[in-house]
């Protein structure tokens, strides 16, 4: 094992000027292309160069004996692959450990945003207890600034989009300065700071003047977000990179079955684990909402950053026994974006074959990515529209931004049955639920949601005491619960489940191991990009016109799901994961 290990090694350790990657070295011949890419052939077989293909290092099974396997195991051949029934690897302890740290920090992130929208939005409400929560048995909604939901909306797409174009930042910084681990814990101490100015906007003395606590809240906000970037990019690849196999491996079950051990449904289910870490984490967002309505923004505030601190610990813990990939000394998003800039201003090259070949294989492996803005839209709605809308509804104590929680609910209880429930039964029917149709079925869930939001707005508005101006209707609610909202967002929370984690899944894999946290950037940079188509939404989300930003992005959404499956059918079909 230690040979082995030894042999390989330098499989694992990021290039640097001096292995030739980025810049060309005149007595070397590379010989490295892409294929010619074929309408309807997206297997992304064109990435599978030698730059970027480990050479079959293996931590575990290589090594591996038991009565059942006495002589070890043996590489699967691609017509093992095609007959035999693939199985998930054992996930290892590092996999939790590592979600652990992601429920920590999505915890505190959805603790914090899930108040948000109410806090700028609406005013101190009348007879409260001056800390923005509401008098006991009112319809009133729980509130602090008073800027309305235009401002509202905009700060909350503010922090959105810096929280997902920060990224590039976070994946610039581990790939090619400090690793992801020490990058995870730069923005770990940054975020910290953030929930501290945050918590400070909503402290009793400062939340009554609106002005000052606007400008502590905005301070805090680009704080945090600046954080988030550093972090975001980063864990995932991290959690993955615990998996250090290459190969697919057939094994002898005491049955006496053949199975392969498979990568692809070892990653897929370490990304379900780490998902569902993230919404267990979002459930945080019921306390905080009954917080701000029974005690006030102040505990709201605190809550997230109480839990945000056991983050450090378990990073600690952690500290000597995770796998860190060291980093590059080279930028590769210079390199990366060098590389674009000479093609297309058609410059001479000063990049190696090999690190060109690389950076275009990537690009074609992620140009699927195009199709997720118009998807996190509908997954994630127009900024605090949907909050909004239900402060228009009948409430009877309930807060107005709690439902959204049955997003984190219902893929608590949705993962595991997908998990260990519905693909392993097709695996062993050997039904290929592949990557493509996945990530339809998710775009087609989320289009549902924005279609029932445009449902009840126009009941909302056919009802309301003010009519087609119910937003900020002094008069009284529209006679409808605000439970009807549950449907949206459990819509939303299993289109999560097969397109955001599939998404996760491709863009780990199909990177070449230096660019894995710049390719997880790239994806998280749609949503940046969705962030601004949203910002530009924004003026349109007044009375009477609220129902059409929900048909609008209905619309979209169904018809992005068509062409992506229409482009991209045979994505994952037959696709070859070890990059």
């Amino acid at each position: 094992m230690t040979q082995h290990l030894g042999d390989h090694l330098e499989d694992h350790l990021e290039p640097s000027k001096e292995d030739g990657l980025y810049y060309k070295d005149t007595d070397q011949k590379t010989t490295h292309s892409i294929d010619k890419d074929d309408k309807n052939e997206i297997e992304f077989t064109e990435i599978e160069t030698t730059s970027i293909i480990s050479q079959g290092y293996s931590q575990t099974w290589a090594t591996y004996t038991d009565e059942h396997n006495p002589d070890g195991l043996r590489i699967a051949t691609d017509e093992d692959r095609a007959t035999l029934r693939r199985v998930a690897a054992p996930i290892g302890a590092m996999t939790y450990m590592l979600s652990l740290v992601e429920f920590a920090e999505r915890g505190s992130y959805y603790g914090l945003t899930n108040v948000i929208s109410n806090f700028v939005q609406f005013p101190l409400p009348k007879g409260g207890n001056g800390w923005g929560a509401t008098p006991a048995g009112s319809q009133l909604t729980a509130g602090a600034l008073d800027q309305g939901l235009q401002v509202a909306t905009a700060l909350t797409l503010v922090l959105q989009f810096l929280s997902y174009l920060t990224p590039l930042l976070g994946a610039y910084l581990a790939d090619s300065k400090y690793g992801r681990f020490k990058t995870i814990w730069a923005g770990t101490i940054i975020c910290g700071i953030g929930h501290i100015v945050i918590v400070i906007a909503g402290i009793p003395g400062i939340i009554e003047h609106q002005k000052a606590a606007l400008g502590i809240f905005i301070a805090g906000l680009m704080i945090f977000a600046f954080g988030t970037g550093l972090f975001k990019p980063n864990l995932l690849p991290l959690l993955l990179e615990q998996y250090r196999e290459d190969n697919n491996w057939v094994k002898k079950m005491p049955n006496g079955e053949l199975v392969v051990i498979d990568k692809e449904s070892t990653l897929q289910r370490m990304t379900l684990v780490y998902y569902w870490s993230i919404n267990v984490g979002a459930f945080l967002g019921l306390g905080t909402a009954y917080a701000e309505k029974r005690i006030g923004f102040w505990l709201a505030f605190l809550v997230p950053t109480i839990l945000y601190f056991f983050l450090p610990l378990f990073l600690w813990i952690i500290r000597n026994r995770v796998y860190k990939a060291p980093a590059s000394e080279d930028s590769l998003i210079a390199g990366f974006l060098g590389v674009i800039y000479q093609r297309l201003f058609k410059k001479d090259s000063t990049y190696s074959e090999k690190f060109q070949t690389d950076v275009w294989a990537t690009l074609k492996a992620t140009r699927f990515f195009l199709f997720f803005p118009i998807y996190f839209i509908n997954d994630g709605g127009i900024g605090a529209l949907s909050n909004s809308q239900g402060s228009s509804m009948i409430t009877n104590g309930v807060p107005n931004d709690l439902l959204n929680n049955f997003n984190p609910l219902t893929i608590i209880v949705a993962v595991p049955i997908v998990n260990y429930g519905l693909y392993p039964l097709l695996r062993r029917y050997k039904i290929n639920f592949r990557a493509s149709f996945r990530i339809f079925l998710g775009f087609m869930l989320a289009a549902f949601s924005p279609m029932i939001g445009a449902i009840l707005q126009w009941r909302i508005y056919e009802t309301s005491p003010c009519g087609y101006y119910a937003t900020q209707c002094e008069a009284g609610v529209a006679p409808i619960t605000i439970w009807w909202q549950v449907f949206p967002y459990v819509c939303t929370a299993l289109s999560e489940i097969f397109a955001i984690t599939t998404s996760y899944e491709l863009a780990y894999s199909l990177a070449p191991e230096h660019m894995r946290s710049l390719v997880m950037a790239l994806l998280l940079f749609m949503s940046a990009f969705s962030t601004a188509i949203q910002t530009g939404l924004t003026p349109a989300l007044v009375d009477p016109h609220l129902i059409w930003p929900f048909v609008g992005i209905s619309a979209a959404g169904g018809a992005f799901a068509i062409a992506f499956l229409f482009c991209y059918w045979n994505l994952g079909k037959g696709q070859k994961l070890s990059v």
